[in-house]
């Protein structure tokens, strides 16, 4: 029931930015303003206080996962770069459906449902793998997402050293030597980070809202796209993580890490690059209804290995 309320928080956020959208509340012009007010403020103050607020007794595991996190995100793009490959011929929407399966929602989705599949752990583990997410989101998920819309794509520095990514490895750096900051500087950061989430779902219902619906359910790349992202993709690192490390905390997390639609950021990106945010959201939207069923599923599959 806890996995099934935290589908439902996401599909009602995103009903709300639909409902917004056709009322003329919402726009094109404030979609924007507010994808910009997620990554550049939002989404940093969320991170740093995830990281934070990670408990110091055992870094062993932070040690471990430090690591697996770059692998993991190696084998997701190559993956992400062979089946795209498969899905568009076309070579700017190959690199967005590069991103869309590199890339789970590890931060709103994961949290709530490592909560309730592992408890408090799941969440601290999940926040590790989180910065491996916004560091490669924000670098090498832009380039993915604009190497087909003018000319030859090269990696933009300034755009890697932006606020998601230096709040994570600021925040890394403090966790690792021990820095603790008192909560009259942590709590008005961790109050501001929580607005990131359900805004940009409401800014992602707003923007399916933006175009037809008919787009979302007719279009077979779509469904062929969440079936790998949401099953094949993480029963293959599944297996790969078993044999690595075999049955236990670390290869559950990674686990649940994978098996999550597409992170919303991926969107809210898109619509800042200028990149095609109308299939980044419409993938997305669809692949957030079809995980309320494959995420449960390819946990219990898991739980059978544990």
């Amino acid at each position: 029931m806890d996995i099934l309320a935290a589908m439902l928080k996401i599909i009602l956020a995103m009903a709300l930015g639909f409902f917004l959208y056709k009322r003329h509340v919402l726009s094109d012009n404030s979609n924007e303003v507010m994808s910009r007010l997620i990554t550049m403020s939002a989404a940093p103050c969320m991170i740093f206080s995830s990281i934070l607020s990670l408990n110091s007794g055992d870094r062993s595991y932070v040690y471990i996962l430090l690591i697996a996190g770059v692998g993991l995100f190696a084998v997701m793009a190559a993956l992400g770069f062979v089946i795209a490959r498969f899905l568009s011929p076309d070579k700017k929407t190959r690199g967005v459906y590069e991103a869309m399966l590199t890339f789970g929602n590890s931060a709103f989705l994961a949290f709530p449902v490592g909560q309730a599949l592992m408890g408090d752990l799941g969440v601290s583990y999940l926040a590790i793998l989180n910065i491996h997410q916004n560091v490669f989101a924000y670098s090498y998920g832009i380039f993915q997402l604009t190497k087909g819309n003018e000319g030859k794509a090269k990696f933009n520095f300034k755009k890697v050293l932006n606020p998601p990514t230096i709040a994570a490895l600021l925040a890394l750096a403090l966790y690792l030597i021990g820095v603790r900051l008192p909560d009259v500087i942590m709590q008005p950061i961790s109050f501001l980070g929580q607005i990131c989430s359900p805004l940009s779902m409401v800014v992602m219902g707003a923007t399916i809202a933006s175009f037809s619906l008919k787009n979302l359910f007719t279009n077979w790349r779509y469904y062929v796209l969440s079936a790998f992202k949401l099953v094949i993709v993480p029963l293959i690192v599944f297996a790969i993580s078993y044999a690595i490390f075999g049955p236990g905390a670390v290869t559950n997390v990674i686990v649940i890490h994978c098996c999550m639609p597409t992170a919303v950021i991926i969107s809210m990106i898109a619509i800042m690059y200028g990149a095609d945010y109308k299939t980044t959201s419409s993938a997305t939207g669809l692949m957030d209804i079809f995980c309320i069923g494959t995420i449960p599923a390819v946990w219990a599959i898991v739980q059978m290995f544990s």
